[in-house]
């Protein structure tokens, strides 16, 4: 078995995530925060005692190969590593009292889901325009995944989706942020049976 790792760092733009969908009665938006070096994602929300959501993912999709999967491989797990991430509940002109953040960890092809990732991580959150990066691992959170037979194939197309929830307990103008620094995957596989070459001696 060999493994390869994937990562994202968000130095100079979006690395292709963008915001897919947003449940709730507020706005929200996608972008590559420069002040911070990282992808940010702000939710704009002024309904109190609300339960929201908003998806960001990766697109156009990926696949093993182009995270550097050898082709004739075999992918056998995944694991999401290193996260790197801070949470701000900063809402200038109002207040906010958030009753949770929490994050999902997703890969799927197409509308069909690969492996869970991460699934319920609490998020810290602080206010006041104050924050700061918490980083965690995947393993003992979502751990390593095994990969179904139909996505084993290098050329499988593929894409990461992140998922926030979160909780208004009350206030108002809330506006949430999440800057992501970092994301890795680890990814491992059976490398391609080595070729035999036979040779006629005369």
């Amino acid at each position: 078995m060999a493994t390869v790792y994937k990562t994202w760092t968000f130095d100079s733009d979006t690395q292709n995530f963008s915001l897919e969908s947003c449940d709730g009665a507020g706005t929200a938006t996608v972008s590559w925060d420069d002040n911070n070096a990282s992808l940010k994602s702000l939710y704009t929300n002024n309904t109190v005692g609300e339960e929201f959501s908003l998806v960001i993912s990766l697109s156009p999709e990926e696949s093993w190969q182009t995270w550097g999967v050898p082709v004739g491989s075999t992918v056998t797990s995944i694991e999401l590593g290193n996260v790197d991430i801070a949470t701000d509940g900063a809402n200038p002109g109002g207040d906010v009292d958030l009753g949770g953040a929490t994050l999902n960890v997703y890969l799927y092809d197409g509308a069909n889901l690969v492996a869970t990732l991460l699934t319920g991580y609490s998020l810290p959150v602080i206010d006041n325009s104050t924050y700061f990066y918490d980083t965690f691992y995947g393993t003992g959170s979502g751990g390593q995944q095994s990969v179904g037979g139909s996505y084993q194939s290098p050329s499988t197309t593929l894409t990461v989706k992140l998922e926030f929830m979160f909780t208004t307990n009350g206030g108002t103008n809330a506006n949430l942020s999440n800057f992501i620094d970092t994301l890795d995957l680890y990814i491992n596989y059976n490398p391609p049976a080595p070729t035999t070459k036979y040779y006629l001696i005369t």
